[in-house]
């Protein structure tokens, strides 16, 4: 941004002032900016000794806009290369076989050894220097040197990989292979055959990346202590286990209770194995999801996996819709799941009431009749009283079930038949206003969420932050409460007393007074989203 900025002002000048030294040198005072001030100067500036001395002490990059004359003078090219060793590409070609120069270029910047003439990158004292920088730069030296065990052995210390580059018979040095694979594991793959089916060089390996194990040899990816040490450090690796191991159910068994996700990438046998697949679930239940096609239709591992709350029951095949074990397992653990059951199964009582003990609004997609089924509502408001609002009609005028949906939440009344809902004895006593006045000190809540869902469409869920710390609360009320209904729930979720008075602001952080307590809560959703909070 700041070479950005220069540059505009250097281009805002006119093509007058690019001919000015004094404003050029003021231009150049910003490092980033050298390069792109010097690039549109005048031939004859990019010409000044001075002036290109000045850039490139700031961006050694500076020097490839600088005139050819002074691309090859020493001084120039010298004090480039000290801060930026990459702009050796722009000196001389005579500079780029210049000791001096080329060691000062590696030695900020092991890559510019490239650039260096066929002579420097045959001079180990260079050479030397650069792959300690850059191990890779390793494959810019000469021949004899990528022979060379100290200049290698310092090139692989800094970057394993660069065993590529070494000599044939480096690459099968042992000691050179052992000091390669610890800085880098998958530098095994550089290692002869030999190294690859040594013991030690392959546990020092994978002991520094368990995908390593791919480079092996055949014997010791077959190897059980080593091929577990790498699922140890990658999941991943136990693709590329070999030999008996790719059948073997009770070391597959061992791994997926240790790792599950290795299971994805597990030999087809395996992955397609039973046993394998329930360790695995019982480890880590998402793991269902990557199992193999066959095995996501068994009816003990979905059911397993559906226990576990690793899979939903909208996720499986459709034909477990039907299957009342398995559907039982998913509205236990998720009573909205009754939505995906079949019609049959909605409409069976043990389902349904499964469904309303863990969610009592999933009473809305219980079939009618249950809806009438006076045991099931009772159960769906014990749970939540706002599933008043789903029981059929002869209920919602039932003295008993209103008055325990009350008794669960006192605006479930909004729900109660027109004649329960004018009877006093089902009137809750008055309550204060519950919204603090302005200036008042008192605890302050801002919402932050109004979340409606599609199987809940006259229901508002909302969360709001308590005070200024990271506390939250969470309630549900009904689309037609009232603002003051929101605070008491917002009060009863805190656990605040009903006595005291709050603060609510709403995300745009405008404060509800209290004379807005009984507008509706409708009023504050101009729109109701489908997400869930």
């Amino acid at each position: 941004m700041l070479a950005a900025a220069a540059n505009h002002a250097w281009m805002a000048q006119g093509s007058g002032m690019h001919s000015n030294k004094d404003v050029l040198l003021r231009a150049l005072a910003t490092s980033a900016a050298a390069p792109h001030v010097l690039r549109h100067a005048s031939m004859e500036l990019r010409g000044d000794a001075e002036v290109v001395l000045h850039a490139v002490r700031n961006c050694g990059a500076a020097l490839q806009y600088a005139d050819l004359s002074l691309r090859s003078r020493r001084d120039i090219v010298l004090q480039a290369v000290s801060k930026d060793g990459c702009a050796l590409s722009f000196a001389g070609e005579d500079l780029r076989g210049d000791y001096e120069v080329v060691l000062a270029a590696v030695k900020t910047h092991g890559w510019s050894l490239q650039y260096a003439s066929p002579q420097l990158r045959d001079r180990e004292e260079v050479v030397s220097i650069a792959v300690s920088r850059n191990g890779n730069a390793l494959q810019h030296a000469s021949e004899r040197l990528r022979a060379e065990y100290s200049i290698v052995l310092v090139a692989v210390n800094q970057s394993g990989t660069a065993l590529e580059f070494a000599s044939g018979n480096l690459r099968a040095n042992a000691s050179i292979a052992l000091v390669a694979v610890n800085q880098h594991g998958l530098a095994l793959r550089f290692c002869s055959e030999d190294l690859r089916a040594r013991r030690e060089i392959v546990w020092t390996a994978i002991s520094s990346n368990g995908l390593a194990l791919e480079f092996a040899s055949e014997a010791l990816r077959s190897d059980s202590e080593v091929v577990w040490a790498a699922v140890q450090k990658s999941a991943r690796a136990f693709q590329f286990v070999g030999g008996h191991l790719c059948e073997d159910v009770d070391f597959a068994v061992k791994i997926a209770s240790y790792s599950p996700g290795s299971i994805a990438v597990a030999p087809p046998a395996l992955r397609r194995n039973k046993r394998v697949a329930i360790a695995a679930i019982q480890q880590s239940p998402t793991i269902f999801n990557d199992l193999a096609s066959e095995l996501r239709h068994d009816p003990d591992i979905v059911q397993l996996a559906v226990r576990t709350k690793g899979a939903k029951l909208q996720q499986l095949p459709p034909h477990f819709r039907h299957d009342k074990t398995i559907v039982l397992e998913a509205v236990r653990n998720d009573g909205y799941d009754l939505q995906f059951a079949s019609e049959l199964l909605r409409a069976d009582v043990d389902v349904v009431m499964a469904a309303v003990e863990s969610k009592g609004l999933a009473l809305q997609r219980a079939s009618q009749d249950l809806r009438s089924n006076r045991n099931v509502v009772l159960a769906a408001i014990a749970q939540d009283g706002l599933a008043l609002q789903f029981a059929e009609e002869e209920l919602r005028g039932d003295f008993e079930v209103v008055l325990a949906a009350i008794r669960k939440c006192s605006i479930a009344k909004l729900y109660a038949s027109e004649a329960l809902q004018k009877n006093k004895l089902l009137t809750p006593c008055p309550i204060t206003n519950p919204f603090a006045a302005e200036g008042c000190s008192s605890v302050i809540f801002t919402l932050e969420d109004l979340v409606g869902l599609p199987h809940e469409e006259d229901t508002v869920h909302v969360k709001a932050r308590i005070g200024l710390g990271g506390k939250q609360a969470l309630a549900s009320v009904p689309l037609e409460a009232s603002l003051a209904d929101l605070a008491r729930a917002l009060r009863e979720s805190a656990g605040l007393s009903e006595k005291q008075y709050i603060h609510v602001t709403t995300p745009g952080h405008e404060r509800i007074r209290p004379m807005d307590a009984f507008m509706r809560l409708r009023s504050l959703c101009t729109s109701v989203d489908s997400t869930s909070l």
